[in-house]
C-alpha cells in the first residue's frame, strides 16, 4: 500500500505558563510575602523536544538497501514547543487517520513536540517513524487511545487514488515487549498490493510510532525492531 503522505504538520512555537490573574491586595513587588519570588508552572519541564527526538529517530542505516529518505516528510519541531491543543476520543472519522504516514493523530491528543522521518524504496514500500512527547499523562492517554482507535476502526470505509473506493479490515495485536506500552495493527484491503504494518510504543512521555507498508511477517518484525531501537536511544544517557 503506498501510504497518504498530504499532511501539513505545523507545530506553534509559543511560551507555556501559569499563573494566578487575580488583582493583588497590596502594591505589586513580583515576590511573595517572605521576598522569595515564586516560579511559575512550566508544563514542558523534562519533556524531549523535537531536536531531541529527531536524535532518536531511524536514519538510513536501520533500513534496508534501497530505501531512500523522502525530504519532504522529513521534519522536527525543534527547541520548542506548541500549545497545548486538543484531546478528544477516537471515532468512525479519525479511522482516516490510519491511511495517513502520521496515523498517531487518529489518537485524537495533539503532542509538545515531536519528529518524524520517511524513507521508500524504489517498488513502493514505505517506513514511516515518528516519536512524539507529551504533557502529562497525555502518554498514556495516547496508547488508550489508539487501542481504542483500532477497535473502533476494525472495519472501515476509504478511497484509494487509483483503485476506487473499498473496505480496510484492521486486525489488533499485541505489540512488541519495549517500553512502558506498545500496541500492533495490521491493515488490509482488497485493493492494496499488501498492507500495512503499524506499531506504537511508549517510553515515558513520549510516543513512538511506526508504519511499514507491507504486513508480511519480515516487515512487521522490521516494524518492530525499528521501534525498539528508537525505545533504546530514547533512554540511553547522554
Amino acid at each position: 500500500m503506498i501510504t497518504a503522505v498530504s499532511l501539513a504538520l505545523a507545530v506553534a512555537l509559543t511560551g507555556c505558563s501559569s499563573g494566578s490573574d487575580a488583582a493583588p491586595s497590596g502594591p505589586d513587588t513580583g515576590t511573595e510575602s517572605n521576598g522569595v519570588t515564586p516560579e511559575k508552572f512550566d508544563p514542558n519541564a523534562g519533556l524531549k523536544n523535537g531536536s531531541e527526538l529527531k536524535a532518536a529517530l531511524i536514519t538510513k542505516k536501520d533500513v534496508p538497501a534501497g530505501f531512500k529518505v523522502q525530504p519532504d516528510l522529513t521534519r522536527d519541531s525543534a527547541e520548542g514547543f506548541g500549545p497545548t491543543g486538543r484531546s478528544v476520543s477516537p471515532t468512525k472519522a479519525s479511522c482516516k487517520h490510519l491511511n495517513t504516514n502520521v496515523w498517531i493523530n487518529g489518537a485524537g491528543i495533539d503532542s509538545a513536540a515531536f519528529a518524524q522521518t520517511s524513507f521508500k524504496s524504489s517498488d513502493g514500500l514505505e517506513i514511516d517513524a515518528e516519536i512524539d512527547t507529551y504533557r502529562e499523562t497525555d502518554a498514556a492517554k495516547v496508547m488508550d487511545n489508539l487501542d481504542k482507535l483500532f477497535k473502533v476502526c476494525a472495519s472501515y470505509k476509504t478511497t484509494t487514488p487509483g483503485a476506487g473506493k473499498s473496505t480496510v479490515k484492521v486486525s489488533h495485536k499485541a505489540g512488541p515487549k519495549a517500553g512502558d506500552a506498545s500496541t500492533k495493527a495490521l491493515l488490509t484491503s482488497p485493493v492494496w498490493q499488501d498492507g500495512s504494518t503499524l506499531i506504537a510504543v511508549q517510553v515515558d512521555t513520549s510516543v513512538i510510532t511506526v508504519l511499514y507498508s507491507s504486513t508480511k511477517a519480515a516487515a512487521t518484525k522490521n516494524a518492530a525492531k525499528y521501534a525498539e531501537t528508537m525505545a533504546e536511544r530514547l533512554t540511553e544517557k547522554p
